[in-house]
């Protein structure tokens, strides 16, 4: 009987030790994962569960990954959208799309999620071992796993840091650096922490570093260290491998309305004994157009009729081009990295490494990253899915 070991009990790994099992119920599996088994998808679309994005054109979808874009076209082509909601439904978990066309469980719980995968994993007698890899070697094809031989090895760990990839570079296979690709931003305006938990909807913005600059159009939400919400994800992802910082930070220009738009004298005249700050709440929160008057030393109860032309200026800037410097990812509470395994290293109808027979990996240890949106778990969807039968095929 073929030994499996799966190196990871996330996403990645579970729908690959259930798609192998499926398809050879004589395989010897056994997922060794340190955490409780599917713990990382827990707070995964905000503890709902965003499982994918309702896109059928694999191009138009593969474009939400900034790394790895051609490489999953061929794997979208085995396993996509229509696979993965039936893999769930057979599981026990109906979806519906919203709006937006994020995909979700019908029960908008990740609990849900994590029960199915658990009961399937248990159901298919799938082994789970609760303890860390701490003595890992590969000799004479075959892997030594806790001094456990296995004739072939999934490694799924995800995308965070971690003991094993010195393991994987001295088996020759190319690891790129690990950056985080998607999280919150901090910013060199200390004063926005005062807005802490204020959100700006569906806002124009620019970001700029050095030659490179990108439009982008999402919602913003302001910490008490910095920016978050998914136009810093996108902005953190774009240029995870930049080395932007103090010296050097990214440029975001948001743009509340439009220059041409605004005709503020206009306004002003129309409104004569309307105080400065109701007239500019028409543009943006009342907390953060309090903030902007002040940081601009304008009294907010100032009449519209007594605001002088400096000060009209200096309005007319921070609607349409409110200026933040970005200065460096929030290191606390990443949700995905860039980097990982090369993808030239991999064989992406396989997920098997060029040049290790027997050798595969799966999910975000490899170089892919998404947008938010189920972009990643789609990713560990696929991959898996693939490595799994790929595994029992053989």
């Amino acid at each position: 009987m073929n030994k499996i070991a799966i190196i990871g009990g996330g996403p990645a790994g579970l729908i690959c030790a259930i798609s192998a099992k499926k398809q050879n119920p004589n395989l010897d599996i056994t997922i060794f994962e340190k955490n409780d088994i599917a713990s990382t998808i827990l707070p995964t679309g905000g503890g709902r569960c965003n499982l994918s994005y309702n896109e059928i054109d694999i191009k138009i979808f593969a474009q939400n990954y900034p790394r790895g874009e051609k490489f999953l076209y061929s794997v979208f082509n085995r396993f996509f959208i229509e696979e993965t909601l039936d893999f769930f439904k057979s599981i026990g978990i109906e979806t519906y799309t919203q709006k937006d066309k994020r995909i979700f469980p019908k029960t908008d719980k990740s609990l849900d999620v994590i029960f199915a995968l658990k009961n399937e994993i248990k159901r298919l007698n799938i082994k789970v071992a609760n303890e860390n890899v701490k003595d890992f070697s590969y000799q004479e094809n075959a892997f030594y796993i806790n001094k456990i031989k296995f004739q072939k090895l999934i490694i799924a760990t995800g995308g965070r840091k971690n003991s094993l990839i010195e393991s994987i570079k001295k088996l020759n296979i190319d690891f790129l650096e690990q950056k985080q690709a998607l999280g919150g931003l901090e910013i060199e305006e200390k004063e926005f922490a005062q807005i802490s938990g204020v959100s700006l909807k569906n806002i124009n913005a620019t970001a700029i570093f050095n030659k490179i600059k990108i439009n982008l159009k999402e919602d913003l939400l302001f910490t008490h260290k910095g920016i978050s919400g998914p136009l810093a994800y996108k902005i953190s992802s774009l240029f995870s491998r930049e080395n932007y910082q103090k010296e050097n930070p990214i440029i975001l220009k948001i743009q509340f309305t439009k220059i041409e738009n605004l005709n503020l004298q206009n306004q002003l005249n129309s409104n004569p004994q309307k105080e400065i700050l109701n007239l500019i709440t028409d543009f943006c929160p009342k907390s953060l157009a309090k903030l902007l008057l002040e940081k601009n030393n304008i009294p907010t109860n100032k009449k519209c009729h007594q605001i002088n032309k400096e000060e009209r200026k200096k309005i007319e800037i921070f609607l349409t081009n409110l200026e933040l410097k970005i200065l460096s990812p929030i290191k606390e509470g990443e949700i995905v990295y860039s980097g990982g395994v090369n993808l030239n290293e991999i064989n992406p109808q396989t997920m098997e490494t060029k040049k290790i027979s027997g050798l595969y990996f799966c999910g975000e240890i490899l170089n892919i990253d998404g947008f938010c949106g189920g972009f990643n778990l789609q990713n560990c969807w696929s991959t898996g899915y693939i490595a799994g039968t790929s595994v029992a095929e053989q």
